[in-house]
């Protein structure tokens, strides 16, 4: 392990200086900015509003270390086309794939799979940087909303007009508009978190066995295509009517969503042909189970227990560690065509799987 983390650190010394860096560094200029501005008190504490602006400027910088690693490693898999070529005929059981399927097929098909792959992590920042940015622009219209009711001047209680339940009301809407916003993005991310699941759960060379035997697409499809109704059906209610039971449902199915696929998908990556770090996927994991907290970030926000002002406290701090624990080991799949193998070793193992167990459940012949 240590021989393989010293190859990693000399082979993404850039893209990890840069990862590191890109996520610290705002921490500490946002600090000495305070400081600047005559605040006595060195606190660390991150408002939503600092939140919403350092996670931006770090995604914005994962992902240009992003574009850079699928750049490499579709110019190397190009520029090794032969030499792949001959691995494969020599350790990827060529012989078992149809007379269709040709080297070159197959070299296709690892080619797309890993375009695929970094596509769709490519897609998860850039929803993320939409996310928070969008986030931080509409932040500011909730800064100091108005306790009264526009239309009959009644006191607002629980954003709600005693008199009249009114829902015009500036603040409400905004607040209303950044939950469908924040909703919106968090089920995209999701989708393509599930994206990058469905790659890894069928990853194989020999593409016409994988449609021809292979039922993980139309499964995944379905499954989304239902969670996709709910998500649609709920965002129409929970806009037409906040105080529906569906309004107080949403979050939690959201966040439920999230964290399935986000453990799904580290559940894929978790595997011995790519050898992530321990300390790696435990962040990782930690940062998953983090996406259930959604629901109860309004509870926590309004409660005086020291322990839920600790978690307010925390919270940016995890997500941010967590995305740049993420970004490493997206440069550590990256070193030493670590991805590139995982297909092809994964692929035959996932081809040979039903003969290879009908052989071992053979029943012994009796002599």
């Amino acid at each position: 392990m240590f021989k393989n983390v010293k190859i990693f650190f000399k082979a993404q010394t850039s893209n990890i200086l840069v990862t590191i860096i890109g996520g610290l560094v705002p921490l500490f200029i946002n600090e000495i900015w305070r400081q600047w501005n005559n605040d006595k008190h060195i606190s660390f504490f991150l408002s939503d509003k600092d939140n919403y602006m350092l996670q931006s400027i770090f995604i914005i910088i994962t992902v240009y270390v992003l574009i850079k690693i699928r750049k490499r490693i579709m110019f190397n898999l190009e520029d090794s086309e032969e030499q792949i070529k001959q691995y494969m005929k020599k350790n990827c059981g060529l012989k078992i794939y149809d007379r269709e399927t040709t080297i070159d097929t197959a070299f296709k098909t690892v080619r797309g799979t890993a375009s695929q792959f970094f596509y769709a992590w490519l897609i998860v920042w850039v929803v993320w940087l939409i996310c928070y940015v969008g986030e931080l622009i509409m932040s500011y219209c909730i800064e100091q909303p108005s306790p009264i009711c526009e239309y009959c001047g009644a006191e607002l209680i629980a954003s709600v007009c005693s008199s009249c339940a009114n829902y015009t009301w500036q603040g409400v809407g905004c607040k209303m508009a950044i939950t469908t916003y924040e909703q919106i993005c968090d089920f995209l991310n999701s989708s393509a978190m599930f994206a990058i699941y469905i790659i890894l759960s069928s990853v194989t060379v020999n593409y016409k066995k994988r449609i021809k035997n292979d039922y993980t697409y139309l499964e995944s499809i379905f499954i989304w295509t239902i969670l996709l109704i709910i998500f649609i059906s709920g965002i129409i209610i929970e806009n037409c009517n906040p105080q529906s039971v569906m309004a107080r449902v949403m979050p939690f199915y959201i966040s439920i969503v999230s964290t399935i696929t986000f453990v799904l998908m580290l559940g894929k990556l978790n595997s011995s042909y790519l050898k992530i770090p321990s300390f790696f996927m435990f962040v990782l994991y930690i940062y998953a189970i983090i996406q259930a907290y959604i629901p109860f970030k309004g509870v926590v926000d309004n409660s005086n227990l020291w322990i839920n002002q600790y978690l307010i406290f925390f919270i940016p701090y995890i997500t941010l560690s967590g995305k740049i624990i993420l970004m490493l080991t997206i440069c550590w799949i990256a070193v030493q065509r670590r991805f590139i193998f995982y297909i092809i070793h994964r692929s035959t193992t996932i081809d040979r799987t039903e003969e290879l167990l009908s052989e071992l459940n053979k029943e012994q012949v009796s002599f």
